[in-house]
């Protein structure tokens, strides 16, 4: 029964109750003609993390309208850091958010009731070195090369962040401690360019759109390459998922329902070639970076929102990159049928 048992058997029975309450109000809502016609079901509050590619489901689905067509006004709201989000979600300030599995699931092994409604975007990011470090085991690849690290500073979005949670697990399946490395807290763009062209951090995560201003100036070596290396240390992995917490998916059947419809609508215009020129704007607008940098990011990494159904598989792979082995039950938590 893993955390549901005792005293978290109630949260279980309305994880159940709003799933088969969901599924209702799909029925209710009929075929997308009839959805564009429907009333309103008022207003829902999205917490994504600002600057980055990952809120890119989420703000696309309200910004294009596609959740407004399904009669809910979509408020979108934007935070540092994962941490951060994952709080606001638990402590009632937001009724969905992006969520990381890494930094949710320990806190559903604590016995928070949560829903997840779709699975986000994939790794992109890389564990780079700074350009002049002295790295001997570097051309052997992983998980060799993480043993250089030892004594070294890394620089994570924040402390306690997934980023920091996703190299403690290189670590360990390097033989290695989280403790033979100091993390430091860099920031998300500006701030954690600034932290490793300063030399603060010896070695940092790095993500779009910082990935390319860094690789011009300084310049670095790959340590790990997560997503694309020999082997891809971390290819299977989910950086968010729609969220949201039993309560509210008890209470809002109808408007979870609508999330997911808006939410595979959304899915389909970013996949959608003939809208990739709009999705550079997006990107350029999103990331603070010029029109054309936005195109060409788009390019780059749109193939990392290959899918936003969470599906089983994907979910029981989300193992590999967690502090401990707790996997939460896929049927208690993942809502069924939702963006397909």
């Amino acid at each position: 029964m893993g955390f549901f048992r005792n005293s978290t058997m109630g949260l279980r029975r309305k994880a159940v109750l709003a799933g088969a309450g969901v599924a209702a109000a799909l029925a209710m809502l009929g075929s997308p003609s009839i959805a564009q016609q429907a009333p309103s079901l008022g207003k829902a509050t999205f917490t994504v993390v600002g600057g980055g590619f990952v809120n890119t489901p989420t703000s696309i689905m309200i910004k294009k309208g596609f959740l407004a067509k399904y009669g809910v006004t979509g408020e979108l709201l934007t935070l540092p850091t994962g941490p951060v989000i994952v709080a606001s979600l638990v402590g009632g300030s937001t009724d969905f958010a992006d969520a990381n599995p890494a930094l949710s699931w320990p806190l559903i092994k604590q016995g928070q009731c949560l829903r997840y409604l779709t699975s986000g975007q994939g790794v992109t990011g890389d564990l780079v070195a700074q350009p002049d470090l002295k790295l001997p085991n570097l051309n052997r690849g992983f998980p060799d090369s993480i043993k250089d690290l030892k004594g070294l500073r890394i620089g994570v979005v924040a402390l306690g962040s997934a980023t920091q949670i996703w190299v403690e697990m290189l670590l360990k399946q390097a033989g290695m401690s989280p403790k033979d490395v100091t993390f430091i807290g860099v920031g998300i763009n500006a701030s954690a360019i600034a932290a490793f062209q300063q030399k603060i951090v010896d070695v940092m995560v790095v993500y779009p759109p910082i990935f390319n201003p860094l690789q011009k100036s300084p310049g670095f070596q790959m340590v790990a390459n997560w997503s694309k290396g020999n082997p891809p240390t971390l290819a299977d992995l989910v950086q968010s998922g729609i969220t949201t917490t039993c309560k509210y998916a008890d209470a809002n059947p109808q408007i979870v329902q609508a999330v997911c419809r808006a939410i595979a609508d959304a899915h389909v215009y970013m996949m959608d070639s003939k809208n990739d020129a709009a999705m550079g704007v997006f990107a350029s607008e999103n990331m603070g970076v010029s029109p054309a940098e936005g195109l060409a990011l788009w390019t780059q990494y749109k193939s990392s929102f290959n899918s936003i159904v969470f599906t089983q598989p994907k979910w029981e792979a989300q193992r590999k990159f967690l502090v401990d082995d707790f996997v939460p039950k896929y049927s208690d938590i993942v809502l069924p049928g939702c963006a397909v």
